[in-house]
């Protein structure tokens, strides 16, 4: 595989670290875009701002996005109250919508969506 520009929600622990160091370990160029680095995948603007300044990079498109942020709240539905249900709504759905609108190939000048 040539090597590829590679975009990674919820890059910073878990599933996500190590698929970003396993592609950078294969020589891919890696953006994260964690909460931990302070980007948000519930805040559009977040996104935005994110898009932009990657945008702005000469020679940069993103090729891969891969969606992989996500919460995980330990206890029964039923349990759940409108405040966590919203949270696991809003990462684990609604963010891959967002990010993948926000960096789709057309506006990025890139390729595929893992999500």
């Amino acid at each position: 595989m040539s090597k590829k520009t590679v975009l990674i929600t919820g890059a910073s622990s878990g599933l996500g670290k190590a698929m970003a160091q396993k592609l950078e370990d294969d020589g891919h160029f890696v953006m994260k875009f964690d909460l931990r680095d302070g980007h948000d995948v519930r805040d559009s603007g977040s996104i935005t701002r994110f898009r932009d300044r990657v945008s702005g990079i000469s020679g940069v498109d993103i090729d891969v996005l891969i969606n992989n942020a996500g919460v995980n709240i330990i206890d029964w539905l039923e349990n759940f109250d409108e405040e966590q249900w919203d949270e696991v709504m809003n990462v684990n759905a609604l963010s891959l919508i967002h990010i993948s609108e926000h960096t789709r190939p057309e506006r990025m000048g890139g390729g595929g969506v893992i999500g």
